[in-house]
């Protein structure tokens, strides 16, 4: 099984946008494992709580740059293919 690491702004998206299915269905047919940060659970808490959208901070690349030799970046294209 593979596991992804989910940006914020995809898991948002999981949630809302009818395009990611076959991403959530891989996920729930067990091919792929879906993690998220604790960064991002805060982020999409403190997004939905948020009134005010001038005011929201979302979490940069800058923050992971100490990652980028553990984590590969990949689309959503990508990672599909990957559970084929």
């Amino acid at each position: 099984m593979i596991t992804i690491l989910i940006d914020t702004m995809h898991v948002a998206d999981i949630l809302i946008d009818d395009s990611y299915f076959e991403l959530a269905r891989a996920i729930q047919n067990e091919k792929m494992t879906g993690l998220a940060s604790v960064i991002t659970l805060t982020e999409l808490i403190k997004i939905r709580g948020m009134k005010d959208k001038e005011k929201m901070y979302m979490t940069d690349d800058e923050h992971f740059k100490p990652l980028k030799n553990i984590i590969k970046p990949i689309d959503l294209k990508t990672a599909l293919k990957l559970v084929k």
